[in-house]
């Protein structure tokens, strides 16, 4: 029997899986750039919406040398 992932996670949830600060994530949530919604007075992330931002993160440019910057 596999266990499917909740539907929505908690602040804590989701900063255990981004490696921002606490004020980073309010700032993004006040930004619109991740949805979050209000479930019993706990502020919460839908795991699809998170996956959505993720997915929409510019990719990592290392083809660039570090020294000629």
């Amino acid at each position: 029997m596999s266990a499917e992932p909740r539907p929505v996670l908690l602040v804590a949830e989701v900063l255990e899986i981004l490696p921002i600060e606490r004020s980073a994530l309010y700032r993004l949530f006040r930004s619109g750039k991740l949805p979050c919604r209000k479930l019993g007075g706990r502020t919460v992330v839908r795991r699809v919406d998170l996956e959505a931002f993720l997915a929409e993160l510019p990719a990592a440019d290392f083809t660039k040398s570090e020294a000629a910057a």
